[in-house]
């Protein structure tokens, strides 16, 4: 009798275990539906939002009390804190509910640049995360979503968001220290976009080489041709001459334009995303001068379906300047005399220059390195000889002046 009763209490107890999980998992499974459903809405939020700024705002100087008090922003802003009580509420994501809360402070002091520039990162980078959410689950199946934001994907998608966080306006209090004596907020310049062209290589030209892209999931499917001029000179070599580039697209030639004036094997040919949007830019380099280098950085505009010339910038140095995690673009002068340094960054749908020379009032500037800190110094020159040094580290569009 003694032996059935434990027999029983261990059956129920199975039960009640099994009954337990169950619960959990279905639980939790609903749970990560909904997470998925609110990641998907908050980029939703971010691309209509940051649409409409575009629209209202882009290349505007506009007063931020105006863009405090636009009732369509507020919308926007109050579904962040829809979303923010929905992740709350998430066993597996409730970390990020705070930095929901921070986006969706943002509308009550206005929108600052630092901080619109931070919403399109996250916009960027939220696709890229729910593209790929989006592949576990077709290989999964929809009806199985249960445990699909593990712990890699959860501090993921909290990284997205920490990140990139602005943390003031100003420089934070740990980079002002004693030693700091002045702080520059640099001026950015739009730099203009150019669409390319069709047109074909002359036939006396030979075809030097072919470069395929496309095979990758983040690449838009082209070939760049690589074209000899060596009629200028009939003593070149094999492979010398002034080198042009075309790219090939569903079966359209675009003219890219010279890309070295040496040889071919100068040439290098890159794939970067330059632009945070998850697809790859073509990025070429070549000689166009005896100590001047160039680089070309190509891509495809999803929304005009045509491809544009970015940025054409020279000299560069691609290095994080100021350990963000995001590279700058340096331009430098590369034996000219005085040196000046010019800095790009990507800005929405567009790049734009910062001119260290002219921020600083200097005659020059280069940039240095220490212990892999990276230094901007600068300088005038008075009798032919440099004076004035200044010593300065780069953060989030400053120069900090150091001792």
């Amino acid at each position: 009798m003694k032996k059935r009763k434990i027999i029983i209490i261990l059956i129920v107890v199975m039960i009640l275990i099994s009954a337990y999980g169950y619960h959990r998992f279905t639980y939790n499974e609903i749970t990560d539906t909904y997470d998925c459903i609110t990641l998907r809405n908050i980029y939703i939020t971010l691309v209509d939002f940051l649409d409409i700024y575009e629209k209202q705002y882009h290349n505007n100087i506009v007063d931020e009390d105006e863009i405090k008090n636009n009732l369509i922003f507020k919308e926007y802003f109050h579904q962040m804190n829809t979303y923010e009580w929905y992740l709350s509420l998430s066993p597996r994501l409730s970390s990020i509910s705070y930095d929901m809360r921070k986006i969706a402070d943002i509308d009550d002091e206005g929108i600052n640049n630092q901080e619109l520039e931070y919403l399109i990162n996250v916009r960027d980078k939220l696709k890229i995360y729910n593209d790929r959410i989006n592949d576990q689950l077709e290989e999964k199946s929809i009806r199985r979503m249960f445990g699909i934001f593990r712990k890699s994907n959860a501090d993921e998608l909290k990284a997205i968001f920490t990140d990139l966080l602005p943390k003031n306006n100003d420089i934070s209090e740990n980079d002002i220290t004693d030693s700091a004596k002045d702080i520059i907020e640099l001026t950015f310049t739009p730099m203009p976009k150019q669409t390319l062209t069709e047109g074909l290589p002359k036939e006396e030209w030979i075809r030097g080489k072919s470069i395929y892209f496309g095979n990758l999931s983040n690449q838009i499917e082209s070939t760049l041709h690589l074209y000899i001029d060596n009629t200028v000179n009939p003593d070149l070599r094999p492979g010398e001459g002034v080198i042009y580039g075309f790219l090939e697209h569903n079966d359209d030639f675009y003219e890219i334009g010279v890309v070295s004036n040496y040889r071919i094997d100068d040439v290098k040919v890159d794939l970067e995303d330059r632009t945070s949007d998850g697809i790859k830019d073509i990025e070429i380099e070549g000689s166009i001068g005896s100590t001047y280098i160039e680089v070309k950085i190509v891509s495809f505009n999803e929304n005009k379906q045509e491809w544009e010339s970015l940025l054409t910038m020279g000299s560069p140095t691609i290095v994080d300047l100021d350990m963000d995690g995001q590279e700058e673009l340096i331009a430098g002068s590369a034996g000219i005399l005085p040196p000046y340094i010019d800095i790009y960054r990507w800005n929405y749908d567009h790049f734009e220059k910062a001119d260290i020379v002219e921020a600083t009032k200097s005659d020059y500037a280069s940039l240095t390195t220490t212990d892999g800190t990276w230094f901007i110094e600068t300088g005038l020159y008075e009798n032919s000889s440099p004076s004035e040094h200044k010593l300065y580290k780069y953060k989030a569009g400053k120069l900090i002046e150091e001792n």
